[in-house]
Formats: structure tokens, C-alpha cells, sequence
């Protein structure tokens, strides 16, 4: 699916629910919005432990940003329905990032079906984009399959966090408590 019929669908799953909830955690270099869904019970429990789930950091895989809001959809479908669904989201509280990499995901769908990284400038080169995969701060360039070439799909940008997407998500991730 494209990037606003997912969102759309999304924004049906919301409006259904009473233990969803949608927040724009921030934009992509683009400017597109970068979503975090919350599946959460309000059942007076403080600090329940919670679980992140992210999809699309990789703008060719197709797949993960249907299994994220498949994910969603079928966690508040079956919450009244399922007593395994409901014990699990009582004790936990569950936390969705369907697309890291709208920009990409969207090149994918206009451009070029098999491009992987974001579609950040990289300043000193005509190349575009970053592996968002790679562009985290644990490891950052470490020896195995990285690459300091701007041209290489597998780059690992010019720093730890230095695409607006990982940034936005490690800040989004910080921000939640007993992950």
C-alpha cells in the first residue's frame, strides 16, 4: 500500500479505539510526518513495561509497513475479544513506528522500486540518502557491512544520528519509560 493509504487506514484503526492513540513524533527530511502509535490500557497500573516495534527503515521493504499496521489493527480489533490479547495488553504498553522512512518509502512507490536509504542531501556529493538501518549510535560504522561512501547504499552518514529520521525515532524512543 502507499504511504496515505496507510495512513488513512491508520487513522481508521484510531478512530475505532479506545486504546489507540496517534502522535507525530516528528518529520522526516522531507517534511513528511513520522508517526508513533500507542496501544495502550488505562488500568490504573504505573509504568507498565513497554515493547517498541518499528517498520520501514528500509524504504524497499514493503512488507514492514504492512505488518506494523496489521500489528495495530488486530492488537485493538481483539482486545475485548481475546483473553490472551487482553492480559498481554493490560501488563504492557505497546508502542508503533509503521514508517521510520516515509521519504524513501514514497521514492520506492515514484521513482525507484528497489531504493533503500532516506532522501537526505549529503553535503559534499551528489549522492542522496542515508541507511537509516546503519545511522544508529550503538556500532555506528562498525566494521561489518557499513560504508563511508554517500554513494553506497549500505552508507552510514556522517554521524550517529545524523538523519532527522534515526534522530527523531532515538528521541521518541528515549522518551518512553520501562522499554
Amino acid at each position: 500500500r502507499e504511504l496515505d493509504e496507510i495512513e488513512n487506514k491508520i487513522d481508521e484503526i484510531v478512530d475505532a479505539s479506545d486504546i489507540v492513540t496517534k502522535t507525530i513524533i516528528g518529520q522526516s527530511y522531507e517534511g513528511r510526518d513520522i508517526l508513533g502509535i500507542k496501544i495502550s490500557v488505562d488500568n490504573g497500573i504505573e509504568n507498565k513495561p513497554a515493547i517498541i516495534i518499528s517498520g520501514c527503515q528500509h524504504a524497499r521493504e514493503w512488507m514492514s509497513p504492512l505488518a506494523t499496521t496489521y500489528i495495530i489493527d488486530r492488537l485493538a480489533q481483539e482486545y475485548n475479544f481475546n483473553d490472551e490479547i487482553n492480559m498481554f495488553l493490560n501488563s504492557v504498553d505497546i508502542h508503533v513506528i509503521p514508517i521510520v522512512n516515509p521519504d524513501g518509502y514514497v521514492y520506492t512507490w515514484e521513482q525507484d522500486r528497489w531504493w533503500r536509504k532516506n532522501r537526505q542531501i549529503n553535503l559534499g556529493s551528489d549522492c542522496v540518502g542515508t541507511d537509516l538501518n546503519r545511522n544508529w549510535d550503538f556500532d555506528w560504522n562498525g566494521d561489518e557491512s557499513t560504508s563511508e561512501d554517500p554513494c553506497s547504499y549500505i552508507y552510514v552518514g556522517s554521524s550517529p544520528f545524523s538523519a532527522p529520521e534515526t534522530n527523531i525515532v532515538g528521541d521518541y524512543i528515549s522518551s518512553i519509560p520501562n522499554l
